[in-house]
C-alpha cells in the first residue's frame, strides 16, 4: 500500500511563484498533485485513464476534412475521451470555467449518441 502526504511529493516552492499558504499556491500545488497522479496510472494501467485507446476515426464529413489536414501537418489527433473529460474541456476552452454540477450531470445523463 502507497503511504504518502501532498507535501512529501511537492516542493517547498509553489510551481506558479505564490506565497506558500496562498490559495493559489495550494491550487498549484494540489494541480501538480493531479499531474503527478495521472503519470502514475497512466503508467501503472499501459494508457490513459481519462482517453481511449482507439485511433479518431472520422464520423462525418467535417470530421474527415480535419483529420486530413492533422494528416497533412504530421499531427495525431487526441484520443476519443470520455464524456465526463469531454464537457470539462469544452467548458474551459470555450467560456473558461468548469461546468456547474447540474450541466455535467445533465450532459452525462443524455445518451443521445449526437449529443
Amino acid at each position: 500500500m502507497l503511504s504518502f502526504t501532498v507535501s512529501s511529493l511537492l516542493p517547498e516552492s509553489s510551481p506558479c511563484g505564490q506565497p506558500a499558504a496562498s490559495a493559489r499556491h495550494l491550487a498549484c500545488r494540489l494541480r501538480s498533485l493531479l499531474i503527478l497522479g495521472g503519470l502514475f496510472l497512466s503508467q501503472a494501467l499501459g494508457a490513459s485513464p481519462f482517453e481511449s485507446p482507439a485511433p479518431a476515426t472520422a464520423h462525418t464529413q467535417l470530421d474527415e476534412l480535419v483529420l486530413a489536414d492533422l494528416a497533412a501537418h504530421k499531427l495525431v489527433p487526441a484520443a476519443p475521451c470520455s464524456d465526463a473529460v469531454f464537457i470539462r474541456r469544452v467548458h474551459l476552452d470555450v467560456i473558461g470555467t468548469l461546468p456547474t454540477a447540474e450541466e455535467t450531470r445533465t450532459f452525462l445523463a443524455d445518451r443521445a449518441p449526437d449529443k
